[in-house]
């Protein structure tokens, strides 16, 4: 079986080889030493067990048993190019000669359109003779498969070769134009190119286009600025009935002419009101009182037409000079420059857009506007949290939780914009972004902030956060996300108690941690439920929590599990039975000490009991440590005889010693 990293010499050699029979001349030296050279790597590759054939997917190569993403640039061009030749895998076999390589590399260097069909490059290789090259095309079966197979797989799958093929050129023209969208001049001639015979027509066709790939993109607003810019850089002949007859009559029943006509500036407005009628501008603003979406939008492009037409109402004045202009150095100019430069920094501008959209909730009267700035400030959230700005998002949510005390009728409407916001923000993608400001190094302040985010938030936060750190690998980060959770207190409780029964032991493991941390009483009962977990590692994390959450009452559970399996978890026991200091877990830890010594059995258990009852320090522990010290034992007992000094220590030290302690016995 061939090796990926056989693969990827294989086809970086086919790359190299391509490239430069498309350098040099047909038959020239250059061109026929590459070939040889691609035929010398060919027969060491198949001595190394390379096999075909090798299948071209939509991200990957694909061979017997094995598969290789392209994340190499060279290699997904190469995929890109027997992709678009409909070539879905090639088979070069041992006795393939130099003609027949340079033939499939002229294949590959061939304009895809000259292959006439999807099944071209087949046909290509047919028509030259090529036996010991072959390549499979859409519409053909896989080697070795029937055609009734194929139309199984079909079936079940619901696309077939062709569909996928399909898929793919689609793809790349949507990544096409999503590119062309960002390059104005770029977009202007090509909107030159499509305008030849019907200029209206054809343009606005091609806006549509654009504009309904941008709707369902991210990026809409960009996109749509874009085109707006590249619309009003045609010339004056093609944009003025462009205007007329498509975006100002449509702009208040067609959305996307609604949207470009949204991103125009005042100046641009005006470049506009001095090529169509004033009439028509009045009445778009009259349409769009009607417009049933983006209300805000809406109302802000009226404002702005109802301005223009002002303004191209007024009488022109002759600018007069009002004294000399300030010199580039001034000092007053530097430092107001300097002041607009601090003010447009993004976290500046994220800030002062938070408290705008607030007062608008808090301050504003009508029906429309805190919905509006609703659905604004979670997009703003959403990007402080990208940027780090966790304070930010916290301050918002607060102030928004204050908001809900507000009165009138407007409320309601509201208030459930209010709540659809709240669950998005403890949606995933926002919780994401949380846990991912974890992976820096995260003080007390940022933990603290995490925690307070998830308190504001619905319960769905803290559940994809503990989903979150489920899934987490980094130990570190798991640490800080722990102590979150912990931070968070009794609300996350109800949440991590439904994680106890997961099947994952580091995760109940956790779960155990950050509830012994909380320090909720109630959860005791849970966590004593799972002390007969089979992990050692969950048991010694929940017999730590139990003393921290019952108090005395841990007492019981405890003492059913100084005979736990493994030695930590006793340890742990006897080290925690010392600490809650009561008589009750005097006879236990006196039989542990006076038992005989198993084979294999951990000394050090033995000394903690001794601690144990020396941290105890009751007359009931005392007399048991007397009895310990008061043994007969015989000279080779000599780890007895360690055990008994330690307990005559204990006795008139009134302390016992660690695990970890030396002694001079």
């Amino acid at each position: 079986m061939a090796s990926q990293s056989l693969v990827i010499l294989f086809l970086k050699a086919l790359v190299a080889s391509r490239k430069s029979l498309g350098l040099y001349p047909v038959g020239s030296e250059m061109a026929t030493a590459w070939i040889q050279r691609l035929h010398r790597s060919l027969d060491g590759f198949f001595q190394q067990g390379l096999e075909f054939p090798v299948r071209v997917g939509r991200d990957r190569f694909s061979w017997t048993g094995e598969e290789l993403l392209t994340l190499d640039p060279g290699l997904e061009a190469l995929r890109q190019e027997l992709e678009i030749r409909g070539i879905t895998a090639f088979s070069i076999t041992r006795g393939v000669e130099d003609w027949e390589l340079k033939t499939f590399l002229e294949l590959l260097n061939l304009p895809p359109e000259e292959l006439g069909y999807l099944a071209g490059a087949c046909a290509y290789l047919r028509s030259r003779s090529v036996v010991n090259v072959s390549v499979e095309t859409p519409g053909g079966s896989r080697e070795g498969e029937r055609p009734r197979d194929a139309t199984w797989r079909a079936l079940q799958t619901g696309k077939d070769d062709v569909d996928l093929f399909v898929e793919g050129v689609l793809e790349k023209t949507d990544e096409r134009f999503a590119e062309l969208t960002y390059d104005r001049t770029g977009l202007t001639r090509w909107f030159e190119t499509v305008a030849n015979g019907d200029p209206v027509g054809r343009i606005y066709d091609a806006v549509k286009m654009l504009g309904g790939m941008a709707e369902g993109a991210g990026d809409r607003e960009i996109r749509g600025r874009t085109i707006m810019e590249s619309l009003l850089r045609l010339p004056e002949p093609t944009l003025r009935p462009l205007l007329t007859d498509r975006l100002l009559r449509l702009g208040g029943s067609d959305l996307i002419a609604f949207n470009l006509l949204t991103q125009v500036t005042s100046g641009e407005l005006d470049q506009i009101a001095r090529l169509v009628p004033t009439d028509q501008l009045l009445a778009l603003s009259s349409e769009l009182l009607e417009f049933p979406w983006e209300e805000g939008k809406r109302q802000r492009l009226i404002e702005e037409i109802v301005s223009t037409v002002e303004r191209q109402s007024e009488p022109e004045t002759a600018d007069e000079p009002e004294g000399e202009p300030l010199a580039k150095d001034d000092p007053l100019l530097l430092e107001l420059r300097q002041e607009i430069v601090a003010a447009c920094r993004p976290d500046i501008l994220l800030e002062r857009s938070t408290d705008i959209l607030l007062a608008l909730i808090f301050n504003v009267d009508s029906e429309e506007y805190p919905a509006f700035a609703v659905d604004a400030i979670e997009e703003i959230l959403g990007e402080a949290l990208a940027r780090g700005k966790l304070d930010l998002a916290v301050r918002a949510l607060r102030a928004l939780g204050a908001s809900s005390e507000l009165g009138g009728a407007r409320m309601r409407e509201h208030a459930r914009h209010l709540a659809l916001f709240h669950r998005q923000m403890a949606g995933r993608t926002h919780v994401s972004l949380v846990a991912g400001l974890l992976r820096e190094t995260a003080g007390a302040e940022q933990l603290a902030l995490a925690a307070d985010y998830l308190r504001l938030v619905p319960g769905e936060g803290a559940e994809q956060f503990t989903n979150l750190l489920a899934e987490e690998h980094d130990r570190r980060v798991r640490g800080r996300m722990c102590q979150v959770l912990a931070l968070m207190g009794p609300p996350a409780v109800p949440i991590l108690l439904g994680w106890l029964d997961d099947t994952r032991w580091f995760v109940v493991r956790n779960v155990a941690y950050i509830l012994g941390r909380i320090g909720d009483e109630s959860t005791f009962r849970a966590l004593v439920g799972t002390l007969d977990h089979a992990h050692p590692r969950v048991r010694l994390e929940v017999v730590r929590a139990l003393p921290v959450l019952g108090g005395s009452d841990a007492i019981t559970p405890l003492l059913q599990t100084i005979s736990d399996p493994d030695p930590t978890v006793r340890r742990e026991v006897v080290k925690l039975l010392g600490g809650l200091r009561n008589d009750e877990a005097v006879p236990a830890l006196r039989e542990l000490i006076g038992r005989p010594l198993a084979p294999g059995e951990d000394m050090e258990i033995r000394r903690e009991a001794v601690g144990a009852l020396a941290t105890i320090g009751s007359p009931f522990a005392r007399t048991a440590l007397e009895k310990v010290a008061g043994r007969r034992l015989w000279f080779w007992q000599r780890r007895e005889k360690r055990l008994q000094a330690l307990a005559v220590r204990a006795l008139a030290t009134g302390r016992g010693m660690g695990a970890d302690e030396d002694d001079d016995v």
